[in-house]
């Protein structure tokens, strides 16, 4: 309880301060100064700081395996959200981040990263993934070497999950080494499903490993390569001791709500009438809002219908051949999804839950997100019953026993649930938007025994949906360049 509470009162404040001053001294130095030494050293700084501040302890070995003036591509495993401090305050190699271009948008530190030179991945189409690599070739070129996470996000279970090729094809192309980095204890500080609680006092320890020379060229040489360097960094992992809990299980109905506003426009079999909507909202700053529907289509959202909200109500009739699946929207901001089906809709948006019922479809969609909840609910208490325990005075190994077994279990039951959801819903839009969610949450394209029971039993027309139909066929793709 003391380390907690050194974290709540004495750590979090520090540690606002200096990320806050080195954002805006690293934005300054960038612009004014040398940016080779305040791209890099400030940021260092910060993140020793960062570990030394929450009393962690860092072990590092392997220093001696990269040479001086050589450029490397990185690539550590991705145990948790710690690896960033771990690789950047203790790796002692002026390097660039690749990372994900919505953290560009984080206050201050977005800009810094900007300023710093480093490299934002932008997955949103061919042309932004080209050009993201073409920076980080210009980049290598230069003598400066990279880091990538080859995993593509945090593990989810502790368990190193499989590799991208993106940093193999920087290597091959450029004929630069590649330096294998396994990080160990970084899930247990503070674990993907563990979100904003507290972290947990655990060692952190970084293994540098040989370069592995670029000699040969091609795909299938490719392959081999991630094969070796995955080996590599699996040779020096630990075994993690925190419960192992899905991320996708530990999110809260609202993420659900905002991924299925992105969902395909569907058709169903028959004609239908405008739909009316009927709406009330307890929320007094929503009051005078305007308030919009918008379904996808031909790859965007298209706003169909919009009111004002007027002493917590509003109405809107929006024009729809079909039923569709879509989104309410308050600005840019998703409140709930709505299948708009029926020729009479109500929707209630208040400060814990949204719905939309009048139509056995919304009625069904509804159900499940609240079933669903109830299970992510006790899930997410599980750090919070650990803590409990520890107070209780249970032994640690025997409290890690009990709450992993009872996350698996509650794991199970979420599984069925989706499962058997999507199995009941495949020939209406619900199935393949559920689809969608559930696959959303896998680092790329991959057939797990859940999806592989899904598609197996899925009617024609389920399989037939566009997003579906691509997943498959991408998921088999990347199933077939792993065993070549």
């Amino acid at each position: 309880m003391f380390y907690r509470a050194y974290q709540l009162l004495v750590a979090a404040p520090l540690l606002i301060i200096i990320t806050a001053l080195t954002s805006i001294a690293t934005i300054i130095g960038c612009a004014v100064g040398p940016a080779s030494w305040w791209s890099y050293y400030p940021g260092r700084l910060w993140a020793r700081a960062f570990v030394r501040i929450l009393l962690l302890p860092v072990e590092v070995t392997g220093r001696e395996n990269m040479q001086p003036g050589q450029s490397y591509v990185i690539v550590p495993n991705h145990q948790g959200a710690f690896d960033i401090f771990l690789v950047y305050g203790f790796l002692n190699r002026h390097f660039k981040w690749m990372m994900k271009h919505e953290l560009r948008s984080i206050p201050l530190v977005g800009r810094a990263c900007e300023s710093s030179g480093f490299i934002f991945v932008d997955n949103r189409g061919p042309k932004r993934i080209k050009e993201t690599y073409d920076r980080a070739r210009e980049i290598l070129k230069e003598g400066i070497s990279v880091v990538v996470f080859p995993e593509g996000a945090r593990t989810l279970d502790g368990e190193m999950q499989p590799f991208k090729r993106g940093a193999f094809q920087l290597a091959d192309e450029l004929s630069l080494p590649l330096l294998p980095v396994t990080i160990n204890g970084s899930y247990d500080v503070l674990p993907r499903w563990r979100g904003v609680n507290f972290v947990r006092r655990h060692k952190l320890s970084m293994t540098i490993h040989a370069p592995i020379p670029s000699t040969t060229h091609g795909t299938e040489a490719e392959h081999e390569v991630m094969q070796r360097t995955r080996d590599i960094i699996a040779s020096a992992l630990q075994p993690t001791v925190t419960v192992n809990c899905k991320l996708s299980n530990c999110k809260l109905h609202a993420s659900l709500l905002f991924l299925l506003s992105f969902s395909l426009t569907f058709a169903l079999s028959s004609c239908q009438s405008p739909a009316t909507i009927h709406g009330t909202t307890s929320l007094h700053q929503l009051e005078g809002r305007t308030i919009y529907i918008k379904v996808y289509s031909e790859g965007t959202l298209h706003d169909i219908d919009s009111a004002r909200i007027v002493h917590g109500r509003f109405a809107m009739a929006p024009q729809v051949d079909d039923p569709v699946m879509g989104s309410i929207f308050i600005g840019t901001e998703s409140l709930m999804p709505i299948v708009l089906d029926a020729e009479e809709l109500n929707v209630s948006i208040g400060e814990k839950h949204n719905r939309v019922s009048g139509s056995p479809l919304n009625d069904s969609l509804f159900a499940f997100i609240k079933r669903k909840s109830e299970v992510d609910d006790l899930i997410s208490q599980l750090p919070h019953r650990e803590t409990q325990l520890i107070m209780d005075g249970m032994d640690h190994d025997e409290i890690l026993r009990q709450l992993s077994a009872e996350a698996a279990v509650l794991n199970a039951r979420e599984d069925q649930i989706v499962t058997q959801f999507i199995k009941r819903n495949m020939d209406n839009p619900l199935g393949p938007g559920v689809f969608m969610i559930l696959t959303s949450e896998l680092p790329y394209p991959m057939l797990t025994p859940q999806i592989e029971e899904i598609i197996t039993l899925a009617s024609q027309r389920f399989l037939d949906d566009p997003y579906v139909k691509d997943y498959i066929r991408m998921a088999r793709q990347n199933e077939e360049e792993a065993i070549k």
